[in-house]
């Protein structure tokens, strides 16, 4: 199945068959083509009447796994939106992690203090994968969060807590500014970093 399917998988988005419509959506994102793209966006204008529960974080999955830019505006609009469920917003936060641009960076700085716990650490794990260094300040302040308890990230980046969280999206920035404020936050020292970060970009490469 490859690109010749994609009309019809985009028409079958819209089946009142509950499994119809998700694995649609699933293939489109195993078929990667950007030319799905427009159907999955309208899909998600359409609003949450009349459609099943997690099609949308099916869809907003889709959108990461594809990788275009253009739905980096629809994608933000779903992480602003305080009605959107929680899992939607997580995996659309991830999803714009995978696109990689740093259009979203400002907005998921501005949003971080109103989101719960589990999303803020998705949100921080994306923004040391974005490695933008207007994240900075803020994961700076998060390095000095009291609170020892595991966040739950909801499968996307772990169990552990939020201070931890921190440090992995400092050191994935990699940025001499962010080592420095691990090391002054006694976190870990400047060779500890160096080597780290080494060993990570040899992981991900």
């Amino acid at each position: 199945m490859g690109t010749k399917a994609i009309p019809a998988l985009c028409g079958a988005i819209d089946s009142r068959n509950e499994l119809v419509s998700k694995n649609a959506v699933i293939i489109l994102g195993w078929i990667g083509d950007v030319s799905a793209v427009p159907a999955l966006i309208e899909k998600l204008r359409c609003g949450r009447k009349g459609g099943f529960l997690d099609l949308r974080a099916n869809i907003v999955t889709t959108l990461g796994k594809i990788g275009s830019e253009s739905a980096i505006a629809i994608l933000m609009d779903i992480v602003k939106d305080r009605r959107e469920n929680e899992y939607t917003v997580r995996d659309a936060i991830w999803s714009l992690g995978e696109i990689g641009s740093r259009t979203p960076v400002s907005m998921l700085i501005e949003q971080l203090p109103r989101q719960p716990r589990e999303t803020q650490a998705v949100t921080v794990t994306v923004l040391g994968i974005l490695g933008d260094a207007a994240a900075l300040p803020m994961l700076s302040k998060l390095l000095a969060d009291p609170d020892p308890a595991v966040v739950d990230s909801g499968g996307h980046a772990g169990r552990k807590p939020m201070c931890q969280f921190a440090v992995d999206a400092l050191i994935q920035i990699g940025t001499d500014a962010a080592f420095k404020i691990l090391e002054i936050g006694k976190h870990i020292s400047m060779d500890e970093l160096h080597v780290g970060f080494q060993e990570w970009r040899i992981l991900v490469n």
